[in-house]
């Protein structure tokens, strides 16, 4: 395997929520062809082991905003999100938001606890600047992938649907030489 996006994992659980939502749209198949060989066994047997380099995740991403739109990838994620990884970090979120308050800067400034069921070797940041808006950073050990700065806007946009607010999410912009993802959010 290539060493890009290499310093970085996502769990099997995470890759395989993702593989489930590509696989009910009937895009698995397609996306995995597109895939760099030696990124395909993430997809085909995402359970095999309990940490895929992040090089898996990011191809496939780029490969569905090639194939299918930035749109897709956003709705994909969130559907991953909600239909699997909630049932894992689903817990967690609650008693965060019961003891902290139920606004989107009580999981975005707790990300980094809160993202270790998907994620590790990143670091996330929340940054308010105000009671309802902020930026939310994620930083890479290398340069990113622009297809990131999506994947992490479907994130957010879950994070407003979490909290039961509405809000704006832009699209992530890379800093840094490319290695911190950052998204702006408002919400009311």
């Amino acid at each position: 395997m290539s060493a890009r996006w290499h310093d970085f994992e996502n769990s099997s659980t995470y890759v395989n929520a993702i593989a489930k939502e590509l696989s009910a749209e009937g895009l698995l198949a397609d996306v995995i062809a597109a895939l760099p060989p030696d990124c395909r066994p993430g997809f085909e047997q995402p359970l095999s082991k309990r940490w895929w380099p992040g090089q898996v995740l990011g191809e496939a991403n780029e490969v569905v905003i090639r194939q299918h739109g930035d749109a897709a990838l956003e709705r994909l994620v969130q559907h991953a999100l909600r239909n699997s990884m909630g049932r894992v970090i689903g817990p967690l979120v609650k008693v965060t938001l019961s003891l902290s308050g139920a606004s989107p800067a009580t999981l975005l400034a707790n990300a980094n606890r809160l993202m270790t069921a998907g994620v590790r070797g990143l670091e996330f940041g929340w940054a308010a600047t105000d009671l309802r808006s902020g930026e939310f950073t994620v930083r890479y050990p290398s340069a990113a992938s622009p297809a990131f700065g999506v994947h992490y806007r479907a994130v957010l946009l879950h994070t407003l649907q979490l909290t039961q607010r509405e809000g704006t999410v832009e699209p992530g912009t890379l800093r840094d030489g490319g290695r911190t993802v950052a998204l702006r959010l408002r919400w009311r």
